[in-house]
């Protein structure tokens, strides 16, 4: 078969789609409401929206950008910020 139509991810499905997130061209056991399973397992596990980038120092969450905040060196999510909980 033609690689151009083989799944980018387990190179063995025919392409039915492509993530909106990083545009990889993907077969039908790779793809869950339009991100592949490679986005969705790196997503923010708070907003669900953007790739995370970073994981929180207390609680090992991966997380974004925008939901993290970095108090000298150290990384929290929006959850585990000390200064959400007042």
């Amino acid at each position: 078969m033609d690689n151009s139509k083989m799944c980018e991810i387990c190179e063995e499905g025919v392409v039915v789609s492509e993530c909106f997130l990083c545009k990889r061209r993907i077969c039908a056991n790779c793809v869950s409401q339009g991100i592949c399973v490679i986005c969705d397992e790196t997503l923010c596990t708070n907003c669900r929206k953007q790739l995370s980038d970073r994981a929180c120092n207390v609680c090992g969450s991966l997380v974004c950008e925008d939901c993290s905040v970095k108090i000298n060196e150290e990384i929290t999510c929006l959850n585990c910020n000390p200064k959400r909980r007042f």
